[in-house]
């Protein structure tokens, strides 16, 4: 997978954010470019965004939850595009709720979504690029998965999940010529954090993204890790911290845990809508 020009990649969340940033570098790459999302319009602006590079973009309305779906985004590649050798498991959902706060249907839907989705698009187009002998599969994980973050148990506890996951997968098809990286950004620049259900003051998440990176380099690097089948992408400085504390004593890193979660849920208090109150927007329906 050194060479991707003419090459075809699919992406999950392509509506906006990293998905949109992965998709215009991929056909800066010389690829062409389908795009899976719920969000039928933001889709429509990055397949624009994608044909004036020269490129074909594909819009799928894909709801990741569902097998059927992620079966059916692999068929109509191949039949459309002519091919598949890139899967980009990038949709997601964020929530800043702390654990005795986080409802069923919270934890349900990060776990279908962050998880299934992931585990969905692995499978079915790890299966494709096994039996072709060749394809890269992404999983967008994140610095959570690294090292655990009070305050968004339901979150941190999907993006643990991938990270092993993936690594698992990397190993497993090796052999098979099928090459695997998970991706591990910090905050990054997007929307994730302003989108319904996800429990941020509009006013705090705008200050939270703030001096953020953006995503572009992060689909920089994550292009030059599929060319180099590199297992793991860290992105911004809170990435690089997290993943270096992984490597702390356990005696050392449980009271520094029970300090962060203390400060954490101080944080979560002030700058999140809290249960009961009437601003707490409902769960947006997928």
């Amino acid at each position: 997978m050194k060479n991707l020009t003419n090459k075809v990649a699919v992406i999950t969340g392509g509506a906006g954010g990293i998905g949109r940033a992965l998709a215009m570098e991929c056909a800066a790459a010389g690829m062409d470019v389908a795009l899976a999302d719920v969000d039928e319009p933001g889709m429509a602006e990055t397949a624009s965004e994608v044909a004036k590079l020269g490129r074909r973009a594909l819009c799928i309305p894909t709801d990741v939850r569902k097998a059927g779906a992620v079966q059916a985004l692999l068929d109509r590649t191949l039949a459309e595009l002519n091919g598949c050798h890139l899967m980009v498991n990038n949709a997601g959902v964020f929530s800043a709720v702390p654990l005795v706060e986080t409802t069923a249907a919270q934890y349900q839907r990060s776990i279908d979504i962050n998880i299934g989705g992931v585990v969905h698009g692995s499978r079915i187009f790890g299966a494709h690029f096994a039996q072709q002998g060749q394809g890269h599969l992404v999983n967008t994980a994140s610095a959570a998965g690294l090292f655990p973050v009070p305050g968004m148990s339901a979150y941190s506890l999907t993006k643990y999940a991938v990270v092993g996951y993936t690594l698992q997968l990397r190993w497993e098809l090796a052999s098979r010529g099928v090459g695997v990286t998970v991706l591990c950004p910090g905050t990054v620049k997007t929307d994730i954090v302003l989108r319904e259900g996800v429990g941020f003051k509009p006013e705090e998440a705008r200050k939270l993204i703030r001096d953020a990176p953006g995503p572009e380099r992060l689909a920089r690097k994550t292009l030059r890790a599929v060319r180099r089948n590199r297992p793991m992408v860290r992105y911004g400085p809170d990435a690089y911290a997290m993943s270096l504390m992984q490597f702390l004593p356990l005696w050392l890193i449980d009271p520094l845990g029970k300090l962060l979660a203390r400060t954490a849920l101080k944080v979560v208090e002030t700058t999140t809508l809290r249960s009961g109150s009437s601003d707490v927007p409902k769960l947006q329906q997928d």
